[in-house]
Order: C-alpha cells, then sequence, then structure tokens
C-alpha cells in the first residue's frame, strides 16, 4: 500500500523528468543561476515505518468503520502521507523526505451528504478533528494536519461526484462537490456549454476544492472566478446540512451563498453546488505581441481592462519571466538561439532586446473575436507593440499546463522553486513589481551567505480587472542545505513586502495557513469577531479544521 514508491511531484506525477538528458538546459539554468553545475538531490522513497500510528481508539476505530465500511474508512500510511500534504513548496520537500511528521491519523471517504454530516456528528462525540480534501492541490497550506493536537482525520470528498442536473435553459449545473474539473468540463462540452475554470491544477483540482479556495482559471478575465458564478452550495456542518439560497438574484438580505467561496473548511464540507455556465465557444484564439517594456504593457492592459474587452484572458510576462522562459525553452530543444529566419524578422520590426509579452485570448463567437482583437491591437499599437501572430499563444495554450513539472525536476538538482502572488490596485501595480522583484533576489543572496549562486525573479500579470490585477511572481533559486528555513525567511520577506505596497495576501491560491496572517489583517477585528461568532455557531464544539482557522484562532477578542 505505497511501500517502496514516490510521493513525491507535482500532482502526485513525480515519475518525469523534463531535464534529464537535456544537457544544454541544465547549462543554461546554470548561467542564469551563477552557478559553477547542478547538485544532485534525489528524493527518497516512502518508508511507511516512519509514519506515526494512527492515534484513534479502538472505540472510534469501530464506531468509523461501522458507519463508512472498510471502503469508505482507512488508515493506510500511505494513503495518510499523500492527502495530508498539499502542492506548495514546503509541501513537496516534505514530500521529498522521509521526515513526514504531522500526518493524518485516517481517511474516511462521505458517499453522501448525509454521511459528511454523520463523520462530523461522530467528530463530536469522539473529539477528533476533521478537515476537507478535494484533489489536494493547494498551494498555501489548506490542510496544516500538524497543528491538530487531537486525533485529524480527513474527509476525502472524492466519492460525492455525481452530476446531478444540467439545466442549458438555465445555463447552470448542479454537481458533487468532488467532482473533478475534466470529468466535468467534458460533460458539460458534451451539450455545448462550459465552466471556463482553468487552473493550472486542472486535472487534478475539484469543484468543491477550487470553490472553498475561490479558485481563478487562467480565462477568468472572460469567464470570471468561481465565486462569481456560484449560485447556491450544500455544506455538510456539525449542525446538519446547511444549503444556502437557491439563487443569488434576489433582495432578501445579505446572500448567504457569498460566505461559502474561499471558506477553505472553516465552515463545513461542500457537498453539492450549483454553478452558472456558458454556452461553449465557437471559436479560440490567442495572439501575442511584444512590448518594449512591462511597464508599457500593462499600462495598456489597464486601458484596455478598464474599457471592456470581451477577452476571456490578458497576460503580461516582464521582461525578466520573458527572456528567461524563452531562453529555456530553446534550450531543452537544443537551441543556444532562436531560427534565423524568426531572428531575421524581428530585427526587421526593430524588436527590443528585452522585451515584454502580451498574450491576449478569446474565446466566444467569431464576430465578437475581430472586435476583441481590434480593441486590443489599437492600445498596443499606441505602445509601439510588435504583433507576433498566433504561433505563441499557441504555444502557450499547449503547455499551459506543463511548466509546474519541472519543479520535482529542478528539486532533483538541488534547485528551489516557488511562486508568490497578489491582487493590487492599479496605482500600486508598478511600485509592487519593483518592490518584490527586488525583494526576492536580495533576500536569497542573504539566505545563500558565501555560497554561489543568485535567483532567477519573474513576473507577470494574470488577471486584470477596472479596479487593479494579479500580479505572479515565479522565483527559481539554489536551494540551502535547511531548505525549509530558506523558504520561510524568503516567504515572510515577501508577504511583509506585499502587505507593505497595498496587496492581498492571495488572488487565487487561497489563503491556507501560510497567508492567513495578512488575510485576517485585512479582515479587521470586528470582521474576524463575526466570522468567529458564525464558525462558532455551525461548529460549536471545533471539530472543522483548516488553515485558514489560523487567521481566527491566532487573535483574540478585546
Amino acid at each position: 500500500m505505497g511501500d517502496g514508491v514516490q510521493l513525491w511531484g507535482w500532482l502526485g506525477q513525480g515519475g518525469r523528468d523534463p531535464l534529464e538528458g537535456k544537457n544544454m538546459a541544465q547549462t543554461y539554468l546554470c548561467n542564469m543561476l551563477a552557478l559553477q553545475k547542478l547538485a544532485d538531490t534525489p528524493p527518497a522513497l516512502f518508508d511507511p515505518s516512519r509514519i506515526a500510528p494512527s492515534r484513534l481508539t479502538q472505540k472510534t476505530r469501530k464506531s468509523l468503520v461501522t458507519k463508512f465500511g472498510s471502503d469508505g474508512f482507512t488508515e493506510d500510511p500511505f494513503q495518510r502521507a499523500n492527502l495530508s500534504l498539499g502542492q506548495s513548496y514546503p509541501d513537496q520537500l516534505r514530500r521529498r523526505s522521509a521526515a513526514l511528521a504531522g500526518i493524518a491519523d485516517a481517511i474516511v471517504r462521505p458517499s453522501s451528504a448525509q454521511d459528511a454530516v454523520t463523520l462530523l456528528e461522530l467528530a463530536s462525540v469522539h473529539g477528533f478533528s476533521v478537515t476537507p480534501v478535494g484533489g489536494a492541490s493547494n498551494v498555501t497550506g489548506a490542510f496544516d494536519v500538524k497543528t491538530s493536537k487531537r486525533p485529524h482525520i480527513l474527509a476525502d470528498m472524492s466519492s460525492l461526484s455525481q452530476i446531478t442536473a444540467i439545466s442549458s435553459e438555465d445555463q447552470t449545473v448542479t454537481a458533487g462537490a468532488g467532482i473533478r474539473l475534466p470529468e466535468l468540463e467534458a460533460a458539460l462540452n458534451a451539450r455545448g456549454l462550459t465552466l471556463g475554470h482553468f487552473p493550472q491544477s486542472f486535472h487534478a483540482a475539484t469543484l468543491g476544492g477550487s470553490i472553498a479556495c475561490n479558485g481563478t482559471g487562467q480565462r477568468s478575465d472572460g469567464y470570471g472566478r468561481l465565486g462569481d458564478n456560484l449560485v447556491a452550495a450544500t455544506l455538510a456542518t456539525p449542525r446538519g446540512l446547511w444549503s444556502t439560497e437557491a439563487f443569488r438574484h434576489a433582495a432578501e438580505g445579505p446572500w448567504l451563498g457569498g460566505l461559502i467561496a474561499g471558506s477553505e473548511g472553516l465552515l463545513g464540507l461542500i457537498c453539492t453546488a450549483t454553478m452558472k455556465v456558458r454556452k461553449a465557444p465557437a471559436t479560440t484564439e490567442d495572439r501575442a505581441w511584444f512590448v518594449r517594456d512591462f511597464r508599457t504593457a500593462c499600462d495598456a492592459v489597464q486601458r484596455v481592462a478598464q474599457d471592456g474587452h470581451g477577452l476571456a484572458m490578458l497576460r503580461v510576462s516582464d521582461e525578466n519571466e520573458t527572456g528567461f522562459l524563452s531562453g529555456f525553452r530553446l534550450a531543452l530543444a537544443g537551441r543556444a538561439r532562436a531560427p534565423l529566419l524568426e531572428r531575421a524578422v524581428l530585427a526587421l520590426k526593430r524588436a527590443p532586446e528585452r522585451p515584454a509579452l502580451v498574450i491576449a485570448g478569446y474565446e466566444g463567437s467569431r464576430t465578437g473575436r475581430d472586435g476583441a482583437f481590434r480593441h486590443i491591437g489599437s492600445e498596443l499599437r499606441k505602445a509601439a507593440a510588435i504583433p507576433l501572430g498566433t504561433r505563441p499563444g499557441a504555444a502557450w495554450r499547449k503547455g499551459r499546463y506543463e511548466l509546474p513539472f519541472l519543479r520535482e525536476s529542478l528539486l532533483r538538482r538541488g534547485l528551489g522553486v516557488d511562486t508568490f502572488e497578489t491582487f493590487v490596485p492599479w496605482t500600486q501595480l508598478h511600485q509592487m513589481h519593483v518592490a518584490v522583484c527586488d525583494a526576492l533576489r536580495q533576500i536569497v543572496t542573504s539566505t545563500l551567505g558565501a555560497n554561489e549562486g543568485r535567483a532567477a525573479v519573474m513576473c507577470h500579470l494574470s488577471h486584470s480587472y477596472s479596479d487593479g490585477a494579479c500580479l505572479y511572481f515565479t522565483l527559481v533559486f539554489p536551494r540551502e542545505e535547511s531548505a525549509l528555513q530558506q523558504w520561510r525567511i524568503i516567504k515572510s520577506t515577501v508577504m511583509a513586502v506585499i502587505a507593505e505596497n497595498g496587496g492581498a495576501a492571495s488572488h487565487h491560491h487561497g489563503a491556507g495557513a501560510d497567508h492567513a496572517d495578512l488575510a485576517g489583517v485585512h479582515k479587521g477585528e470586528l470582521g474576524l469577531s463575526a466570522l468567529k461568532a458564525l464558525r462558532a455557531s455551525l461548529d460549536p464544539d471545533g471539530v472543522l479544521v483548516s488553515g485558514i482557522g489560523k487567521m481566527l484562532d491566532l487573535r483574540k477578542e478585546g
């Protein structure tokens, strides 16, 4: 049951190594990070003997087996370890090591909403904690199992995966929270519909997990974030089933469904959800442009976002990301430079040496496509942008889920890689970009001490709104021996800079334990007090445990 197998890798697929045999790509990384060579740091195989035994009493175990059966209850060490860890950088460090303290005591798989209620009722009776798990793709410490002092059970919601209704007339779908996004999207596509939610974790993420983190997919400029598209939900709580209003367009006081998106297991286990869907697009197209610098490109995107544009995506990579990823992809392909014809064309167009890259994506009708691209094309011409056509956008779309798989390849070679994202108002965007990039370079240098190397820091604008945008930073760096301590220093520094420059703790990854402090500050003391009261009403015995709960538990009411 997991003995002698791997526990690491993005979405559990750690066997893939895109850098194997790619000597030119490895040399490229050495040059970019000022290293003489890459280290060899292979992960450890999973060792079930290193997992602490379950803390459940015999009485509790018997009660759970009686209710959920052997198919719905397990204390298997591998399953406990695998679901207790998400996909964050510190989670991956733990997955790669043999030191796996703080693992859940058991997994329970409810097969119905009432089963989920029963699990929470049993938690109150027997004194264990419960945290919901969907695809386990969270990157912000949402599970936070290691902080639970009581026996801890993970509620694996994957069995609640049925689609109960699809209405083309209402443009809604009702489905179990455990359904994975590809399965839901395929069923909708068969009816000429789409949810339009395509996060980078698309192949593992579930509907319930995405709602719980208020996720935002790569095409959200057109489709909105999941919280925008939530119609209704049913939650299992220790006090019974809570079904929100069956509609959101009503003047009946506060819309309680708004409390579900972003709740991260704080208020209950999401069992079913009704979502707004759209007609599947008749045409999909991505076009790209080079712009002389990131500031100019973002200013153009701001104007387009505030005018209303009809695009599904507006993405801007800064000069460092454009250059780093372009050179890395060439190196992976065994090329030192772009083909001569491509270089000649760009030279004729007077492309800047270190440009920013804009990719605009459209999904919808063919007539709408022409108008949307005319609009952004006009704004980018004012910025002296160089049109690159559809090839870069098509390449991005083809590989849009692939980059995270490189993380384990980098970890195998002594490198660290992490991402940080924030929503920031337009007035603060350029200041935030410079401040975070500078802070990341400086703090990595300080953690390396006398050791060789430097950081590669990249950023892109990933989602835009009339009032601001999401900045998404990527950091590749030489990994120190005390890797977790190094990460904590980097993370605390970045979050402080984000707070100082008026940014949110997270735009679409969720808060979790990693971001709970700053998220709590933004809620304010009265807001936190209201959330505490709501949680106490739904969960009087405090059996629900989640990373985001840290923002309530660390603050005492006056």
